[in-house]
């Protein structure tokens, strides 16, 4: 039942927000810009000479003409000049759209609807009935090939987008880029029409904000919020300048959302004052409810337990050795105040909150049942972990993470042979806005396994579980007797898309329009749950993993055992020649180091002997190829830790 209603919500939203929508293009600076910004790109997308035009020569210089056109008729002159100056679609040129694609994203109802003189209308109308395809695009965008792992974009826009002469001080340069990404999301998000604001209207308000923007700082708040309207988690933001306004610094403590309310999840070493479970209800005196009101112009969020998941890292964050006033609800309903200080390293704090408790990728829950991290679990020991759990009644696989692409050898268990899971649209590159439909009966290979996995398969998911985690869960939990339990995931799957800007902000989206074999919505939605199990604040304070009870129903634990290495902070990363680790014992023991890339090949070993208290080591990288790695640490004591890291 619950699938039925989760299927029937997500075809509610895609009816709401696919419908059509008109607004009155004011005319003055600000609309006009906005026109600009639909032709230049209809016109770079489109135009069968797009190799032969310096599109961002052309746009800085028609900003600045459009932005001080005293008239709509010196606005239509500029404009029917720049069309003419790009020529019109010959008769000869003229190409038809692809008729097997889905058009998702190719509206052209502004033409209309825009302050266009007559002429210019007319060119545009032409233009339109004679522009099905454009194969020269081929020259500005092609699919990644994946031949340098540091890119991951699916789309590959370097050749689309400018990364020189670039001044901010300068309202072209603003609005070139700006330009260069609203199209693109414009074009190629196959998402676009679930935004909260529908995208036009986006650009209509980041216009406003881009001619305020008058330094930086500025600048980079005016993009944050133009991405943040896209609603996907997918839609980071992130750069250096950006990052070191959000603050370089960060409390001992670590927040998350609970039952409604943002509680105290985890407690940094040596800081005090505060439990676990305390709410927190005000920063300097500030409500959260105002904070993070504030933060849903930063951050990109398919729904509301992903951006509570992204905005609750920010309340632990500010400038290096900031003093804060926090003020706490403790268990028995009491206010209390605590100062706090923000001593630690931004960094140092993120690789804390991200340490996991010690423990193997795979054992035998209380109850008999084979659980399985998925987050630790690495691609050569998806037979061993198989082999070991098959015979047990039921298996639990833990997607309350990022797995490591295991669920490619996994599903070779659980069913007989390859099935479909998914459909999506894929954007058609030589026709902007248009896509192509496809599935995924292939992507795992071929196999037959006569005998599946018989036993009870579940599946655990939060808002942690995002993207590869969701398809993981999609795809594997279609077998035999399977359940997803859980609450509400990220609703962002699909190969992610990046623009970066020339400062080096990273902006990404959704590319893949990802959904169920059934069509049902994943984006915004998350994935299909069978059973709502949310975890409750007394259950935190108790250390209960009450998700993994609902399965099991026996007593279990979330909490660090008392014994084990400590949380393990690396930097700097990504890393060059050398990587430093650091890392508490609370014994002398033996410590193995190991680095491993993501299809389980170990690439590095070393041991050394660890002492009571705080241990660092110096590991060497210079025979590391370039890529993204785990370290992992491990005790004699049979304690590990293991983090990600990135060799450049």
């Amino acid at each position: 039942m619950k699938k039925a209603l989760l299927t029937f919500f997500a075809l509610l939203l895609l009816t709401w927000s696919g419908k059509v929508y008109s607004q009155q293009v004011p005319d003055n600076t600000k609309g006009r810009l906005w026109g600009l910004c639909k032709v230049w790109g209809y016109m770079k997308y489109y135009h069968p000479n797009t190799c032969q035009v310096n599109w961002d020569s052309l746009i800085r210089e028609n900003v600045t003409l459009v932005a001080t056109a005293t008239s709509n008729t010196d606005y239509n002159t500029y404009m029917i000049n720049m069309l003419n100056y790009l020529g019109q679609i010959t008769p000869q040129q003229a190409t038809v759209p692809p008729p097997q694609d889905s058009n998702l994203n190719l509206q052209l109802d502004w033409i209309a609807q825009s302050n266009f003189s007559q002429s210019v209308q007319d060119f545009l109308e032409t233009f339109k009935s004679r522009a099905g395809t454009n194969v020269a695009l081929a020259c500005r965008l092609q699919f990644n090939d994946y031949s340098d792992p540091n890119y991951i974009s699916m789309v590959d826009f370097r050749d689309d987008i400018a990364h020189s002469n670039f001044n901010l001080t300068l309202l072209k340069d603003r609005l070139t880029f700006t330009f260069n990404y609203w199209n693109a999301f414009n074009y190629f998000g196959p998402y676009r029409n679930l935004t909260d604001t529908p995208w036009d209207t986006t650009l209509m308000h980041t216009i406003d904000d881009m001619i305020a923007a008058n330094n930086t700082q500025s600048y980079l708040m005016a993009m944050a919020k133009m991405q943040s309207r896209i609603n996907d988690s997918h839609g980071s933001f992130y750069g250096p300048v950006y990052d070191y306004y959000l603050g370089d610094g960060a409390a001992g403590i670590e927040f998350r959302w609970y039952e409604q309310k943002i509680v105290v999840y985890k407690i940094y070493t040596g800081q005090t004052g505060l439990a676990v479970g305390d709410e927190l209800v005000a920063v300097d005196g500030i409500p959260i409810a105002d904070i993070a009101l504030r933060y849903r112009d930063r951050i990109a969020a398919s729904n509301e337990a992903a951006f509570y998941r992204d905005f609750c890292p920010h309340l632990s964050r500010d400038i290096l050795n900031t003093n804060k006033v926090l003020q706490l609800r403790n268990s028995a309903g009491q206010l209390y105040t605590l100062p706090v200080s923000y001593h630690l390293t931004y960094s140092d704090w993120y690789y804390w909150s991200k340490s996991k408790q010690s423990g193997p990728a795979w054992s035998t829950a209380c109850n008999g049942y084979g659980y399985v991290d998925m987050d630790k679990l690495l691609l050569a020991e998806c037979d061993q972990m198989y082999q070991e759990l098959k015979t047990k009644p039921g298996i639990i696989f833990d997607c309350r993470n990022y797995p490591k692409g295991t669920m490619f050898n996994i599903a070779k268990y659980l069913f007989a042979e390859p099935i479909i899971a998914a459909r999506y649209f894929i954007p058609d590159l030589s026709a902007p806005g248009r896509f192509t439909i496809g599935n995924d009966g292939q992507n795992l290979g071929t196999w037959n396994n006569p005998n599946p996995y018989p036993g009870k398969l579940y599946f655990i998911v939060n808002q942690e579980t995002q993207s590869h985690a969701e398809y993981t869960v999609q795809y594997l939990s279609k077998a035999a007797d399977a359940t997803v339990i859980g609450t509400q995931t990220a609703g962002a799957d699909g190969n992610v898309n990046l623009i970066m800007d020339p400062k080096l902000n990273y902006m990404y989206f959704t590319g893949l329009g990802w959904y169920d074999e059934d069509w049902y919505q994943c984006q915004r939605n998350g994935i299909k749950i069978d059973t709502i199990v949310a975890p409750t604040i007394q259950g935190l304070r108790e250390g209960r993993d009450e998700m993994l009870e609902w399965i099991t129903k026996c007593t279990t634990s979330i909490k660090d055992p008392a014994t084990g290495i400590g949380p393990l902070q690396i930097m700097p990363n990504p890393a060059g020649v050398t990587l430093n680790i650091k890392f508490n014992s609370p014994n002398n023991s033996n410590i193995k180091i190991t680095v491993i890339d993501l299809v389980g090949s170990v690439k590095i070993t070393a041991e050394q002997k660890a002492t009571p208290g705080e241990n660092t080591y110096t590991l060497g990288l210079s025979k590391l190829a370039q890529g993204v790695y785990l370290l992992k640490v491990s005790s004699s004591d049979g304690s590990t830790r293991t983090v990600k890291f990135v060799k450049q």
